[in-house]
């Protein structure tokens, strides 16, 4: 019944918000570029900035609540570590905690732009979650329940030796210090798109309201914190598609539009490793990596500790799975959503966005921005779904340092009525230590990339190690250990040399046809690029307007023929172009190099240069060179197409 009633009022809430869209909008087509009701759009309102401030000031409630008004039972066992674990939980709190857990804005902004640019291959990473039910009810929870533990790196201690619980301990704190950096950015770098705010105030924000409410009020907290976050996330969800839905006809319009576009792939056999995605390299790998995350992982199990019984905690597993799934979906509707609307001009391609993290923030803001509320609650499920992730790791990493840093591998005696104080100094440790590493994982490139490979690598080493002590009668603490390290030191340099020598990721073709945006370029934008000299090359491809000729040669006239010009002496020129004239496109024989080449004249309409500019061009320069194709080489990156 409770879940009943909230998702009844999610859908209320939903109808509501597309009944006003309906009443302020005569249809759904949004306005042309440049329009009035378009220069509204992409502002933060105080709407939007009270839903937000609505989210944070709950979620630092609950930590005062739990950190100052809920008193220890008096015949709490002291032993307990209430603290760490919140024992005495129920199956609801923790079945959304745990559906929350990895739900992050990585997932949230990574998966859409997924689908958007690679196609819905990866989607298949739901039926791996799936697949991961039934090892962890029957293999790895109990064996935990059995032992009652409050770190799931004691298993490594009691199977093996206390230096593989050290080492598996110091691996956690490794994987996790990073994966809180990347879940705090992301939705930082999604307010910073809706507001301007600055990313690292951005950060620093969400920072101090996840220290504050985990290291207060410990895991009971943060528990309810995710409860509370979940709700948010889900209306945040729900909102978006209902949304896009009055935008693009409804799912049978997406598919068709997703279809026609070669988007809609599931049956990718390919074996070749270096392939993005496949089905074998997406279930199978996905499961790995599932299977780490909720089964060895310690934000994982310390939530499902903390329910009384065997049972509860597979119950909670159950339904979190599920929920995680259900979310899962939304979200890769998501992003063929945001690609029907985006389907004849992509936002990347066109320079509305510099990241394909940006996609969901920008369509947002770019499509809803002018309704009440509904770009605030966007933003307010993005930081809810990193908030209970970075809470629940600083709760979690305070256990392992305690628990298997501390007293297993350094034998510091904790006394028990001291713990809570050490896990809470702990938590502040870690929240101040993974803020310093966003300024590190800002270089790693793409979001979702990023944190799969670093989750991957660490991961993927221990549950290795738990493997081995579970399925393996006689393996021993000296195999387990060398093995550890070799493997670990393995994959870093499968991982490095991936990143060094790797190919760049390759997207799916994506059109630009539709951009409305002509306005000519502003002179600030143009400075960046053309800073230094500019090669041209000429190839004879047959008729096309030639611009970049002819500014080499009005610009250049001493030159030999067509040679080079330097930026501030094409710049001015280039000012009064429009926007479309000039894009540029991947050469199959430049070797992944990008260029910059003039549009044709003939057969493309949406390339063709504008009648009054081509008589400006042959008043200045004539029309001896309208026969010439016409490339430059610039120093750009692959993710921009128009200038």
């Amino acid at each position: 019944m409770k879940l009943f009633g909230i998702v009844a009022v999610i859908g209320l809430l939903a109808w509501c918000v597309v009944a006003q869209e309906h009443a302020g909008s005569d249809d759904g087509e949004w306005p042309e570029c440049g329009s009035e009701e378009n220069a509204h759009r992409g502002e933060f309102t105080p709407y939007d900035y009270s839903a937000l401030a609505f989210m944070l000031v709950v979620s630092l409630g609950i930590g005062v609540f739990y950190g100052y008004f809920v008193k220890p039972k008096k015949d709490a066992d002291p032993e307990s570590n209430e603290f760490l674990l919140g024992s005495g939980m129920t199956v609801f709190p923790v079945t959304l905690s745990l559906t929350t857990s990895f739900i992050t804005a990585i997932e949230l902004l990574g998966n859409p732009s997924e689908m958007f640019f690679s196609g819905t291959q990866y989607a298949l990473i739901v039926i791996s979650a799936l697949l991961v039910i039934p090892v962890a009810v029957k293999m790895f929870y109990p064996i935990y329940y059995k032992l009652n533990l409050t770190s799931c790196y004691e298993y490594l201690g009691m199977r093996f030796d206390n230096k593989l619980r050290v080492f598996g301990g110091i691996l956690y704190i490794l994987q996790m210090s990073f994966y809180t950096s990347v879940a705090v950015l992301a939705p930082a770098i999604a307010l910073s798109k809706a507001t301007g705010l600055d990313t690292h105030v951005a950060v620093a924000l969400i920072y101090f309201v996840c220290i504050f409410y985990s290291s207060q009020g410990g895991m009971k907290a943060v528990v309810i914190a995710d409860t509370f976050q979940a709700c948010v996330l889900a209306i945040s969800l729900i909102l978006v598609v209902a949304l896009g839905w009055h935008y693009t006809g409804g799912p049978g319009e997406v598919f068709s539009i997703a279809k026609e576009h070669d988007r809609i792939e599931l049956l990718n056999t390919d074996v070749n490793p270096t392939t993005r995605h496949s089905v074998y390299s997406v279930i199978i790998g996905g499961f790995f990596y599932w299977t780490s995350l909720f089964c060895t992982n310690q934000a994982s199990v310390q939530k499902c500790m903390s329910l009384k019984s065997l049972n509860k905690a597979k119950k909670a597993i159950y339904f979190a799975i599920l929920g995680l799934v259900l979310v899962f979906l939304f979200n890769f509707y998501t992003g063929l959503m945001t690609f029907a609307h985006y389907a004849e001009c992509d936002p990347l391609r066109s320079g509305q966005i510099s990241e394909k993290d940006q996609l969901v923030p920008f369509y947002v803001m770019d499509v809803f921005g002018h309704i009440k509320f509904v770009t605030g609650i966007f933003v307010a499920g993005i930081f809810a779904a990193s908030l209970g992730t970075v809470a629940a790791a600083l709760n979690s990493l305070s256990a392992v340092t305690c628990e298997d840093i501390l007293v297993a591998g350094v034998g510091l005696k904790i006394p028990p009525e001291k713990a809570s104080k050490y896990a809470k100094w702990m938590s502040l440790g870690y929240g101040v230590f993974s803020f310093g590493l966003v300024f590190v994982v800002e270089r790693l490139g793409g979001i979702l990339q990023a944190t799969l490979t670093l989750n991957g690598l660490i991961g993927g080493v221990t549950l290795g190690l738990f493997s081995l002590g579970i399925l393996f009668r006689h393996a021993n603490a000296k195999g387990a250990l060398y093995g550890g390290i070799l493997s670990l030191a393995f994959v870093i340099y499968i991982g490095v040399m991936a990143q060094i020598d790797g190919e760049p990721v390759q997207h799916l073709p994506s059109s630009v046809a539709a951009c409305n945006c002509t306005e000519p370029v502003p002179v600030n934008s143009l400075a960046s690029i053309l800073s230094n000299r500019v090669d041209y090359n000429v190839h004879g491809d047959g008729p096309v307007s030639l611009a970049l000729v002819a500014l080499d040669e009005h610009f250049n006239p001493a030159g030999a023929g067509l040679s080079t010009a330097s930026g501030d002496r094409v710049l001015p020129a280039m000012e009064i172009m429009p926007r479309d004239f000039f894009h540029y496109e991947m050469d199959s024989s430049s070797n992944a190099t990008d260029w910059i080449k003039a549009p044709t004249t003939r057969k493309s309409a949406r390339t063709r240069v504008s009648h009054n500019f081509k008589v400006w061009l042959a008043k200045l320069i004539g029309s001896k060179h309208e026969t010439e194709v016409v490339s430059c080489q610039l120093p750009l990156p692959p993710t921009n197409c128009w200038i």
